[in-house]
C-alpha cells in the first residue's frame, strides 16, 4: 500500500470519526430536548389553552419523529454507503423523511401566520385566535400526507 493511499483511508476514517460523533450528539440532544417539550406539555396540558404551545407541540412531534426514523438510517448510509435495508424500508424512509420535513415547514409556517396576524390585526385576530383553530390547523398539516400515501 502506498503513502498517499493509506493517508486517504485515514482522512477518511477521521471524516466519518467525527460524522458519526455530531450525528450521535445531535440524535441525543434532539431526542431529549423534544421528549421533554413532548412530556411537559403533555403533563401540563398547556397546547390545549395556548396557541402558540399547540403548535410548540405539533413542531416537537414532528422532529421528535424525524430524529427518530430519519437520521439513524440516512447516518448509516452516509458513512457505510450501502443499503441493507430492503427496498420497502428505503421507500418508507424517504417517504417519512419528506413528510416530516414538510410538517415541520408547514408548522413553522403555520406559526409565523399565526404571530403577523397576532401582531398586525391583533384585535380583530384574537377573536379569531383559539387553541381549537391551531389544533384543527395542525390536523390539517398532517391529513395532507395522507393524500400523498
Amino acid at each position: 500500500m502506498s503513502l498517499s493511499m493509506n493517508n486517504t483511508n485515514n482522512y477518511d476514517d477521521i471524516i466519518n470519526l467525527a460524522m458519526i460523533s455530531i450525528l450521535v450528539v445531535v440524535l441525543i440532544c434532539g431526542i431529549c430536548g423534544n421528549a421533554i417539550v413532548l412530556v411537559v406539555g403533555i403533563v401540563k396540558r398547556n397546547y390545549q389553552n395556548n396557541v402558540t404551545n399547540c403548535y410548540i407541540m405539533n413542531l416537537a412531534i414532528t422532529d421528535f419523529l424525524f430524529l427518530l426514523i430519519s437520521v439513524p438510517l440516512t447516518g448509516y448510509l452516509a458513512i457505510k454507503k450501502i443499503w441493507i435495508f430492503g427496498e420497502f424500508i428505503c421507500k418508507m424512509h424517504i417517504y417519512l423523511a419528506h413528510v416530516l420535513l414538510q410538517a415541520t415547514c408547514y408548522t413553522l409556517a403555520a406559526m409565523s401566520i399565526d404571530r403577523y396576524l397576532n401582531i398586525v390585526h391583533g384585535q380583530w385576530y384574537r377573536r379569531y385566535r383559539k387553541p381549537k383553530c391551531a389544533l384543527i390547523i395542525c390536523l390539517l398539516i398532517w391529513a395532507n400526507f395522507y393524500r400523498i400515501f
